[in-house]
């Protein structure tokens, strides 16, 4: 498969046939074969540190990642990069919030909380920000010592 530079990430400001090449500097045809710059460059990932080709690289915030560690994103291993955990990520149909009825002096009243079913099959699973002890996430008081907010 020949990539084009129209699929290049260095193609900027495509308008009609043409774009402009950051590498080139200068207007190219989108329709081209890529220079042999796309096939040389090597990033190095932001958080590991792994030198990766260009057409592997992924973009996070405009910051190179290796796909090891775009893979974690969504995933309690992703605090680090404070980005959503696993009770946010999960594809599972449980929702994320409940309607749960609290006794109080002056009645009963109605709270909106974490789903306890959701936080068994994600936080519950080997997450270091869940405190068994309470049964929430650490993470919502930014007191894991996983999570820091780490800045790319």
């Amino acid at each position: 498969m020949i990539t084009t530079c129209h699929q290049c990430a260095y193609s900027k400001d495509k308008t009609g046939a043409y774009s402009l090449c950051v590498l080139l500097g200068k207007n190219v045809q989108l329709d081209s074969p890529s220079c042999g710059e796309f096939y040389r460059i090597k990033y190095n990932c932001t958080s590991c540190g792994k030198q990766i080709y260009h057409k592997e690289v992924l973009f996070y915030n405009d910051k190179p990642f290796c796909k090891e560690c775009a893979a974690k994103f969504g995933s309690c291993a992703h605090c680090k990069f404070s980005g959503n955990c696993a009770f946010e990520e999960d594809p599972n149909p449980i929702p994320k919030l409940i309607q749960q009825q609290v006794r109080m002096p002056q009645g009963i009243a109605v709270k909106t909380v974490m789903n306890p079913k959701r936080i068994e099959i994600t936080c519950q699973k080997g997450c270091s920000c869940f405190d068994k002890e309470n049964k929430e996430c650490n993470r919502n008081y930014k007191v894991c010592s996983d999570y820091s907010e780490k800045e790319y």
